[in-house]
């Protein structure tokens, strides 16, 4: 079900993405970007700068950061660009991502 899987407190691995519509990559040169996360059934929605790791090739990432992991759980996330023309953008645009946030042993 999930994309990406953490155990509580982790910050690995790098989420990272291609952002594009289709095959072709969008150009994030001078973009900025977003990820935007929430609890798959309900609460509220977490947004953090992301990287735009190579601009031409539409490659944007998210470095976890301390209590991005604290709560087990399934949440689904999106990444939202402004474009230097002052438009949005929200990849994908027609579903969500998912992420699991599960205990550890200790």
């Amino acid at each position: 079900m999930s994309d990406i899987s953490l155990k509580v407190s982790d910050r690995l691995p790098l989420l990272q993405a291609t952002l594009g519509t289709g095959s072709a990559p969008i150009d994030l040169t001078s973009a900025t970007g977003y990820f935007v996360y929430k609890p798959l059934y309900s609460g509220a929605a977490t947004i953090r700068d992301a990287t735009i790791a190579v601009p031409l090739s539409g490659i944007v990432q998210y470095q976890w950061t301390t209590g991005d992991s604290a709560s087990i759980g399934v949440y689904r996330y999106e990444w939202r660009v402004n474009l230097p023309n002052g438009k949005q953008v929200t990849f994908p645009n027609d579903t969500y991502d998912t992420f699991t946030i599960i205990s550890g042993l200790i």
